[in-house]
């Protein structure tokens, strides 16, 4: 039986294929958890997302959950908007990529004769075009408890010790700065804050992070280094795949 994880694909679909080729899904004990930020940043977001919604449905040996970026993209969609996320969307590429050409500028110019309504079209063209994407992505968890680890996308409030899942706010799970290293009672698997960031160390781009203890950060800088880092766990070994072979991060006595 092995635990698969990944995150920070940033709509990058390349490398986010390329991870998806080191896992054994043939294998019917294989499980593998997508720890959120499918989207944003890159060119292809509604391919990533598309991707990992065919494989969860075609499979229950995949769970996506929620980062900070679709949390920003579901509340645009079907909350307030508190953060803009037409503006937070540079270029409009995560917003553009879920549309062809000529719908783009059918929309377009839907906004132009109506720039006041320009935000609630952009809602309704999404919706009208990927609704049941849309609302899988709505359901989709903030994190996952196991016998031996945590996967969330940013991580936990571990003062909260045993009680962390009630003391823990939604914007914690998915956006919590800075990342924490150091002895928790299970081991933390989180994206969000780069393995190089948390390391000090830009030789980590394109790899993963272990502090020795209880945290793991899997967020591989994917927009520079076109890699999204595989994390295995087989037992008590975590491991790191990577297309020219298998690191070992952690071996628990």
């Amino acid at each position: 039986m092995a635990l698969y994880c990944l995150s920070d694909v940033h709509g990058d679909l390349a490398a986010f294929d390329a991870a998806l080729a080191l896992i054994l899904f043939t294998d019917p004990k294989t499980t593998c958890y997508i720890l959120g930020d499918l989207i944003d940043c890159g060119e292809h977001s509604y391919g990533c997302l598309q991707r990992a919604f065919e494989l969860a449905k075609r499979s229950n040996q995949v769970t996506v959950q929620l980062g900070n970026h679709e949390a920003m993209f579901l509340d645009f969609l079907f909350g307030e908007d508190t953060l803009d996320w037409l503006t937070q969307d540079v270029q409009f590429k995560t917003t553009l990529s879920f549309f062809s050409p000529d719908q783009w500028q059918a929309l377009l110019q839907a906004m132009q004769a109506n720039v006041q309504q320009s935000r609630q079209l952009v809602r309704q063209a999404l919706l009208a075009h990927h609704r049941r994407l849309l609302t899988w992505l709505q359901s989709r968890p903030l994190v996952t408890e196991l016998d031996a680890q945590i996967l969330v996308h940013a991580g936990i409030d571990e003062a909260a010790g045993p009680w962390w899942r009630m003391g823990t706010p939604d914007e914690v799970l998915t956006g919590k700065y800075p990342a924490t290293t150091g002895r928790f009672a299970k081991i933390i698997i989180a994206g969000h804050v780069s393995a190089a960031e948390v390391a000090g160390d830009r030789g980590f781009e394109g790899h993963l992070y272990c502090d020795g203890k209880s945290h793991f950060y899997i967020d591989g800088t994917t927009l520079r280094s076109h890699v999204v880092p595989v994390l295995r766990v087989r037992g008590k070994r975590y491991e790191e795949l990577c297309e020219d072979g298998v690191r070992v991060l952690l071996e628990q006595d």
